[in-house]
């Protein structure tokens, strides 16, 4: 199952990326991919995040 973040600023950008696991230590978001951090935010910086999470198909589903 991939994980999708979509983070939004208070400046109305929005990043979206995969991501694994997400922690928050001292007011800032992080989140990494297989042990990589992949984005970083401050919590007062942000308006919110939502998460969707996709099942995955398999290679010879893609053919079709």
């Amino acid at each position: 199952m991939e994980t999708l973040y979509t983070v939004v600023t208070l400046n109305g950008k929005g990043f979206v990326f995969d991501a694994d696991e997400m922690t928050e230590l001292d007011g800032v978001y992080t989140f990494y991919y297989d042990g990589e951090i992949v984005g970083e935010f401050k919590k007062d910086a942000i308006a919110g995040y939502f998460i969707m999470r996709i099942e995955g198909c398999e290679d010879d589903e893609m053919d079709e």
